[in-house]
């Protein structure tokens, strides 16, 4: 691999890590539900449960840790005597995810590039 691509690759993982360093952005859970309502726009706590894998504690607290930072917005509803909560990202939330994807692409397409050079 050749000095010019290693360093881009490594550069690309360097701004890959400050992404993720955000405080709320720390658990792989929390990038998931990040990810799943980049797809579905607005789900409820419930579906992003199943999702995740998460408890309903677990779910309410990345939520509320996503929402404190300012990527996911929540409404609570009530159906039938019955409160449901919805979130959905705002606009910081959907810049960070695109802006991820990003770097993930570019990284993803260096590396192969980097791999074909070596064969």
């Amino acid at each position: 691999m050749d000095n010019e691509v290693q360093s881009e690759l490594k550069n690309l993982l360097r701004q890959i890590s400050v992404e993720l360093s955000n405080t709320p952005l720390t658990s792989s859970s929390r990038l998931i539900i990040i990810m799943s309502l980049a797809i579905d726009k607005r789900m409820k706590l419930s579906d992003l449960m199943k999702v995740t894998g998460c408890g309903k504690g677990s779910i309410e607290n990345h939520v509320s840790k996503l929402e404190e930072g300012g990527f996911v917005r929540t409404e609570k509803i009530s159906f039938f005597k019955s409160p449901r909560v919805y979130a959905q990202l705002t606009d910081k939330g959907r810049n960070f995810y695109e802006n991820y994807l990003r770097l993930i692409g570019k990284f993803l397409k260096d590396a192969e590039l980097s791999h074909d050079a070596r064969k």
